[in-house]
C-alpha cells in the first residue's frame, strides 16, 4: 500500500499516467525543488514568526487546543522555564503545535515546497495576486486583514508522547511533510468509502472511547527518520505519534488530480458539523476558480489530459453545477470575479466532454497550468478580462530551489 520512491520517479507524467493515491515516502533524497534552510530550529522559528504571535497547541490527553503565545510554547518545547508555562500545570502535560502556518513570515522566501507540488497546487497558481499580502518587515508588523488560503507552508513541533488523533486533512487536501528532527509514526487507513463511514460514525459516537484502526480492515504503519519525507493523497485518514521530540516542515494543497475525493470530504465535513474555522480556508473560491482557470486554458485547445484531471475537473463542475442551481450566488471572494457562473460551467462542461472521447493514456498533458494565449484573456462568460494566473513563485526560482539561503537572514 505505502510506495517508496526516489526523487527522480516523482514526475508529473507519472502522477498524469497513475494518478496520486497511495502515500509516498522518499527515504533517499528530498523530492526534486523542496527546499528548507539549514538550521531552522524551534527558536529560529519563534523569532521569524513572532515570539509574541497566538498559536493554537493540542493538549495530547484530551485532543482540545489552547491558545499560548509562541515563544511560551518554545521555551516548553525546548524544555525552558517550567514557571512560565499556564497555571503551572502543563508541564506535567503533553502539548503538540501542529498549526503554525509560515507564509507570511520571513520564514516563507526561505521554504518551499517540492517543485510538483508547487505545480499541483490550486492557492499557489489559481489565487488572485491582489488578495496576497506583502511579506511583512518584521515578524511583530504581520498584517491578518489580507485574504487568502494560509495552507502552504506549516512547522510543527511535538514533543515526545505527542498523538493526533485519526483524521482527514480538511477539505480533502493532500499533504507533504518533511521530517527534520525526530521520529515520528503514521498509521493510514485508505479512503474507501466503507472507510469514511467507519470514520464519520467513529467521530459521531465519542473518538476517544474506541481506536478506529481496530474499526476497519486496514491500516497501515510507517516510521518516518530525519531526512525522510512524506507524501499523504487526499482523504487519506491518519494518526500521527511522536516517538522523539520532533519538528516538521510542511503544508496542505488542494489539486487537479483529486477534485471528487476533496468535494466529497468538504461534504462530510459539513455533514459532521466541523466548525468552520478548522476548514480549508476558502475552498469553494478555489473551486470557482479552478474552472475560470481550465474555461481560459481549454478554450480552442485540444490538450491530451489525463483521465485523472478531466475526471477531477468534471467532479468539480457537477458539484458547482447542483449547488449554483439551488442559489445563484457564488462565494464571497470568486463573486467579486465571476459573473456568469452558470454560463461558465457549462462551457467547461463541454470543453471536459470533448476531451473524454479522444483522451489516451500517452504523452498526457497537465492542462491546468498551460499558459494563456495572452497576458489578459476577454471572456464573456466571466465578465471582463481576467489576468492570467501568476506562479507565488517565479519560475526562475523554482528552477534553483534547491538553493539554502543563511539562517542569519531572518535573524
Amino acid at each position: 500500500m505505502i510506495k517508496d520512491i526516489s526523487p527522480q520517479e516523482f514526475t508529473m507524467d507519472k502522477l498524469l499516467r497513475e494518478g496520486f493515491s497511495w502515500p509516498l515516502v522518499f527515504t533517499n533524497g528530498a523530492p526534486v525543488g523542496m527546499r528548507i534552510p539549514e538550521g531552522l530550529t524551534p527558536d529560529v522559528v519563534a523569532k521569524a514568526a513572532g515570539l509574541k504571535s497566538r498559536v493554537e497547541v493540542i493538549n495530547c490527553a484530551s485532543q482540545e487546543g489552547i491558545q499560548m503565545p509562541l515563544g511560551q510554547f518554545v521555551e516548553y518545547f525546548t524544555g525552558g522555564e517550567k514557571r512560565s508555562l499556564p497555571r503551572g500545570r502543563i508541564s506535567a502535560k503533553i502539548y503538540n503545535l501542529i498549526d503554525l502556518e509560515v507564509s507570511h513570515t520571513r520564514l516563507t522566501d526561505l521554504i518551499d515546497a517540492p517543485l510538483l507540488v508547487r505545480q499541483l497546487d490550486w492557492a499557489t497558481n489559481l489565487w488572485p495576486r491582489d488578495l496576497l499580502p506583502p511579506i511583512a518587515d518584521l515578524p511583530s508588523e504581520q498584517d491578518h486583514t489580507f485574504s487568502y488560503p494560509k495552507t502552504q507552508k506549516y512547522v510543527l513541533m511535538s514533543k515526545a508522547g505527542s498523538f493526533t488523533d485519526f483524521h482527514i486533512d480538511f477539505g480533502g487536501s493532500s499533504v507533504w511533510y518533511h521530517l527534520l528532527s525526530g521520529k515520528k509514526i503514521f498509521f493510514v487507513i485508505p479512503p474507501s468509502e466503507k472507510n469514511r463511514n467507519v470514520y464519520a460514525q467513529w467521530v459521531r459516537s465519542g473518538q476517544h472511547l474506541v481506536f478506529l484502526a481496530d474499526e476497519v480492515d486496514e491500516c497501515e504503519r510507517i516510521e518516518i527518520s530525519p531526512g525522510d519525507t512524506l507524501m499523504l493523497p487526499s482523504g487519506w485518514i491518519h494518526a500521527v505519534y511522536t516517538l522523539d521530540d520532533s519538528v516538521v516542515v510542511g503544508g496542505n494543497f488542494l489539486n487537479s488530480l483529486h477534485g471528487e475525493m476533496q468535494i466529497d470530504i468538504s461534504i462530510l465535513e459539513q455533514t459532521l458539523k466541523v466548525k468552520k474555522s478548522t476548514r480549508y480556508p476558502f475552498f469553494s473560491d478555489l473551486l470557482w476558480f479552478a474552472v475560470r482557470r481550465y474555461a481560459a486554458v481549454l478554450k480552442g485547445r485540444s490538450p491530451n489530459m489525463s483521465q485523472y484531471e478531466i475526471q477531477s475537473i468534471s467532479a468539480v463542475v457537477n458539484y458547482l453545477k447542483a449547488y449554483a442551481e439551488l442559489s445563484p450566488s457564488v462565494s464571497p471572494v470568486a463573486a467579486k470575479r465571476i459573473y456568469s457562473p452558470l454560463t461558465l460551467l457549462k462551457e467547461v462542461e463541454s470543453h471536459v466532454k470533448r476531451l473524454q472521447e479522444c483522451a489516451t493514456n500517452s504523452g498526457l498533458i497537465f492542462a491546468m497550468n498551460l499558459p494563456l494565449y495572452d497576458r489578459h484573456v476577454e471572456s464573456p462568460e466571466i465578465g471582463h478580462p481576467t489576468t492570467a494566473p501568476q506562479l507565488l513563485a517565479s519560475p526562475a526560482r523554482m528552477a534553483n530551489a534547491d538553493h539554502v539561503i543563511p539562517m542569519a537572514f531572518v535573524m
